[in-house]
């Protein structure tokens, strides 16, 4: 006998006990006792089908139920949690909805009671970017899933796709990114600009930003970033419409912001167009401007406008559907469907189940009651639908899940105090060449068409034999944020001495403040990816940034040793020069301290390096945001510089590490590091070939390759190995 029949039998015997006390009383309290023993055979029958899994199957709500940040998500999930209970449940199990309403209770907290309650299934939300971010690595250790249907950051899916416990109804602002630049181009828009806040929901703003205006062949004028709490809107949109672009891409994280926004457009007087992203969606913007509102303009989440689901909304409510309504509705539906494949089982079965459900492709069903109806006795029979819901097909990225893979978009306008859809978008079209159906937007790639073509390089340069090498490797970030920047540094050390190149030729600029840090759990050590050696192990730092001026740099690198400046690279015309820049950049340079490294002093000292036969080759890496930058103003021979990113973009964070809560490198570096490590015989044309395909969201970009040599003829080896 199994326990579970045990556990039952043992409460029967224990309500049939109380029974028979209670029946042998007689006297005046005959119907007291009667209707005691009504209420216990309730009781023990509740125990019963509790017992043999009969209970309601709880789903967590982490959302904002009330406040300024409610945005209508309640109706859209208790329509669909009826529509699963009207259709029999998960197996004869009711849906129920356990809230936790974020307009008045920390995120955190919330999310704590809701990961300690054993009977909740699964967590709906949050909705918000940074707040889903950081409750990720919870669900994951605590395998519950967690599906949001409003967090948008494309951070989410760098660090945890693939993670199967967590999930999106909507996708990632890439494509919201993306949606803008057409609307742009389509109204033949030739310039523009953005202006996004520095935090979680901002930054994939602001990474994407140049990418597409790559892409699409649109002049980017500006990228400011802000952070409120030292900066004033005022001052962020001025600099945001200085160079007076034909639109402004605008990113408020919050309703105070969109509205300062709007005032300070319309203040400026100027032609520039503005056009809101879904931040600019909150009701309470429009209540506050009141007429001042009238013609805002933004990009927005949807329904799918073929579905149906505005129009049965409209007549369930009386009211059209809010922005995320759709996406509610699909999370709990999505859930649903996982639960019916698993038998009602939480955790990993449920996780497991949504993935097979997400990927069948047999019959297609709808979104509504009797879509739902026909998917679940479908699933119970073991034959997966096609599912559809009210945002469109549910299909998740083919490799690693976590997001759909199109969504519909809502080129909106404020109408007489309203919200008003004036066209939709899909986004799930790759009729540009820069998306695919299958794959998650995040995992776009630069197109063919900005590919350079490498293979005119200048054959009749003709250095001496090689004799020996130098490197130089400077990190100049500081603080835990920016792990990865240094343990980049680390890993390239750590193989160039791998390689047998010494001490005495590597010069590394490190801050050092990162081994020893008080949020490093693991006190002398730093990882470049998970589970890889200690790249801290025998590292000799010759220099702290913080203690040395861009000159210093170019001094170092050129051999100009001085007073604080003993070590430097002493090259001569048949030696090869590795420089490795890793950290932030800008539209001005590269930075270091608060200044920085610019391409017109690099090419300063490049040019007198050569007039000095002070290198035979140079390969230059640039890590950072805007690092092509760095290459733009080299001109002389023998001298080459990869980057990760074109002058207008940024580059990316990659390994996230979820126990240590950091990014552990950088997408370019890491490419680049692997590649130094299996296949250092690569051709440098041949690494600009795999490096092009293997970066996403940015154009890996070589400068002044003209001047080198033949590209296909020159081995990466030569600039990591002695």
């Amino acid at each position: 006998m199994s326990g579970m029949v045990t556990h039952v039998q043992k409460a029967w015997n224990t309500c049939c006990t109380s029974l028979s006390k209670t029946g042998a009383r007689t006297g005046h309290r005959k119907r007291l006792v009667r209707f005691s023993s009504v209420i216990l055979v309730l009781v023990c029958c509740f125990l019963l089908n509790s017992c043999d899994g009969i209970g309601p199957l709880k789903i967590g709500v982490l959302l904002p139920i009330t406040g300024p940040y409610e945005l209508g998500y309640v109706k859209p999930l208790e329509w669909a949690k009826d529509n699963v209970n009207a259709a029999g449940g998960i197996n004869g199990r009711m849906i129920q909805l356990v809230y936790e309403d974020l307009g008045v209770k920390d995120y955190q907290k919330a999310a704590k009671t809701l990961l300690a309650d054993d009977s909740v299934v699964a967590v709906i939300g949050t909705d918000g970017s940074e707040s889903t971010f950081r409750l990720c690595p919870q669900f994951i250790r605590q395998k519950k899933v967690l599906v949001s249907p409003v967090a948008t950051s494309a951070d989410i899916f760098r660090a945890f796709g693939g993670e199967k416990y967590i999930w999106r109804t909507v996708e990632s602002d890439i494509a919201q990114v993306r949606t803008m630049f057409l609307v742009a181009a389509r109204d033949m828009h030739e310039s523009v600009s953005l202006v996004t806040s520095t935090d979680t929901y901002g930054a994939t703003f602001f990474d994407w930003f140049g990418f597409f205006a790559t892409e699409l062949g649109i002049d980017a004028k500006a990228i400011v970033q802000y952070d409120q709490s030292i900066e004033t809107c005022e001052s962020y949109m001025d600099k945001a419409l200085a160079g007076n672009p034909d639109i402004l891409f605008a990113s408020p994280s919050d309703p105070e912001t969109a509205i300062c926004m709007a005032k300070q457009m319309q203040k400026s007087g100027g032609d520039t167009k503005l056009l809101f992203t879904d931040g600019g969606t909150y009701t309470s913007i429009v209540d506050t401007l009141g007429d001042d509102a009238e013609g805002l303009r933004g990009i927005g989440m949807s329904f799918d406008p073929l579905s149906g689901f505005n129009y049965a909304y409209y007549k369930k409510f009386d009211e059209a559907p809010s922005a995320y309504a759709a996406n509610c509705y699909d999370a709990l539906t999505l859930i649903a469907y996982g639960l019916q494949r698993s038998g009602g089982k939480g955790g990993q079965a449920l996780a497991d189940a949504m993935a097979e459900v997400v990927d069948a492709r047999g019959i297609e069903t709808i979104w509504d009651g009797d879509g739902i109806r026909q998917a679940l006795q479908m699933i119970k029979k073991g034959e997966l639908p096609d599912i559809t819901g009210a945002t469109g097909p549910l299909t998740y990225d083919a490799q690693k899940h976590t997001d759909v893979t199109g969504s519909t978009y809502c080129l909106w306008q404020v109408i007489d105090g309203d919200y008003v859809c004036q066209e939709y978008v899909y986004s799930g079209s790759d009729s540009d060449g820069t998306t695919s159906s299958a794959l998650s937007i995040f995992q776009t790639l630069a197109s063919e068409e900005h590919k350079l073509d490498l293979s005119g390089g200048q054959n009749d340069y003709d250095p001496p034999d090689v004799t020996g090498l130098w490197a130089l490797i400077i990190s100049p970030s500081t603080g835990w944020s920016n792990y990865r920047h240094q343990s980049d540094a680390l890993a390239v050390y750590s193989l160039l001495k791998q390689n047998g190149l010494t001490d005495d030729r590597i010069i590394l600029i490190l801050a050092d403040d990162i081994a020893h840090d008080s949020d490093n759990p693991k006190p002398g050590e730093i990882y470049n990816y998970s589970g890889g050696p200690n790249v801290y192990a025998g590292a000799e730092i010759d220099y702290d940034p913080t203690t040395l001026e861009p000159q210093d740099i170019f001094d170092i690198l050129s051999g100009n040793a001085g007073p604080g400046l003993d070590d430097v690279i002493n090259a001569s015309d048949s030696e090869n020069i590795f420089f490795y820049i890793v950290g932030h950049g800008d539209a001005s340079g590269s930075v270091f301290n608060d200044t920085r490294l610019t391409p017109a002093d690099l090419a300063e000292t490049l040019d007198t390096m050569y007039d000095s036969s002070s290198y035979r080759r140079m390969f230059i890496e640039v890590e950072t945001c805007h690092g092509g930058l760095m290459g733009t103003q080299i001109d002389v021979p023998g001298v080459i510089l990869f980057s990760g990113a074109n002058p207008w973009e940024n580059s990316f964070a990659a390994n996230y590490d979820r126990d240590l809560n950091v990014w552990l490198s950088d997408q370019f570096s890491y490419a680049m590091y692997e590649t130094m490590a299996d296949t250092p015989d690569i051709s440098l044309f041949d690494l600009y070939e795999s490096l092009y395909l293997q970066v996403n969201g940015s154009h890996v970009s070589v400068y002044n390759y003209e001047q080198f040599g033949n590209l296909e003829e020159i081995a990466l080896e030569e600039f990591i190995s002695p």
